[in-house]
């Protein structure tokens, strides 16, 4: 994976190389529905073990406001 104007301070490529997949939700939102600036530094990515929490139902470490609300069920 090379991008031609990779904005993080540690290529994705290297990252991919080094088979890192740790770090992808360290960053990237896999959802893209939280409003906010991604990292460009890979120090700045959120913690493992906070998007492990997140994922289980614990706080949203990305960003409170959304570009998209939720539809609810009729």
């Amino acid at each position: 994976m090379s991008l031609k104007n990779d904005p993080l301070d540690v290529s994705h490529r290297t990252l991919v190389a080094q088979q890192r997949w740790s770090t992808c939700l360290g960053c990237h939102d896999y959802h893209g529905n939280h409003a906010r600036q991604v990292q460009k530094k890979l120090a700045e990515a959120y913690d493992v073990e906070a998007i492990r929490s997140y994922l289980a139902d614990g706080p949203d470490p990305y960003a409170r406001a959304k570009r998209h609300l939720a539809r609810e069920k009729p």
